[in-house]
């Protein structure tokens, strides 16, 4: 059994080869489309979270002020979101440089499956797909949900009942894998305790846009993705074929 490793000059005309082949076109159109419906997707949750905020008479952004008195607090909410972007971001790097456990199918399913649906997009469609889902996804399950729950239970046991509620139906409906779900939940946690620190949906909001924007351009741009390995062929020793 024999697994020859193409060398570093090969990869490079590879790259060459596949950025100028007719399935790189097709990728970057794929791409398009997939931007296209993710757009539409997490401004659909928008468009419902504004849609049960009114239904229900909640505020769609717990904490949110939009008059000039409150941007002192609306900047602190930001700076905090910037802040809070910064250890998932870690943990991102350190998960994907030293996968032990699931985590190392987790990350072979990201790399080679997930990865190249995001491959030929543009850095703004990457930045359009971040922002919708930090507002979208973060106005129903910290703004709505969390909020909701935390108000039905009440005191004393409320605010912590909505915080894991609201994070397993967000790890929930991240269900790619099992590991990638119990990391969205954890993620949702995480999301869920600045909400409550900071009582700004704003702070939660901005961490989970960046998050998702500098993760894409980490997987996609900025990471070097090795051609996906084959199984080794079964081929027969040099010195062993037999002479004629």
């Amino acid at each position: 059994m024999r697994c020859i490793a193409p060398s570093g000059t090969e990869l490079a005309r590879i790259d060459r080869a596949q950025y100028n082949s007719p399935a790189m076109t097709d990728q970057t159109n794929a791409s398009r489309n997939v931007a296209s419906l993710a757009i539409v997707f997490e401004g659909g949750l928008i468009v419902l979270a504004l849609a049960i905020a009114w239904w229900s008479g909640r505020p769609p952004l717990p904490g949110v002020e939009w008059t000039w008195r409150a941007w002192p607090a609306g900047v602190a909410a930001l700076s905090w979101g910037l802040v809070a972007t910064v250890p998932m971001l870690l943990g991102l790097v350190v998960l994907d440089r030293h996968p032990v456990g699931p985590f190392a199918q987790l990350q072979r399913l990201v790399e080679y499956r997930l990865a190249p649906l995001f491959a030929g997009m543009t850095v703004l469609e990457m930045a359009a797909i971040s922002l919708a889902a930090g507002f979208g996804e973060e106005m129903l399950f910290r703004g709505l949900l969390q909020v909701a729950v935390r108000d039905w239970v009440g005191a004393p046991h409320g605010v912590w009942s909505g915080l894991v509620i609201a994070a397993l139906a967000f790890g929930a409906c991240h269900w790619v894998t099992r590991t990638y779900a119990v990391l969205a939940a954890l993620m949702g946690l995480y999301f869920g305790i600045l909400l409550i620190a900071t009582d700004n949906l704003l702070t939660p909001i901005v961490a989970h846009a960046l998050y998702d924007f500098f993760a894409l351009l980490y997987l996609v741009r900025w990471k070097h993705r090795e051609p996906e390995p084959k199984a080794c062929e079964d081929t027969q020793p040099e010195d062993d074929v037999p002479d004629d």
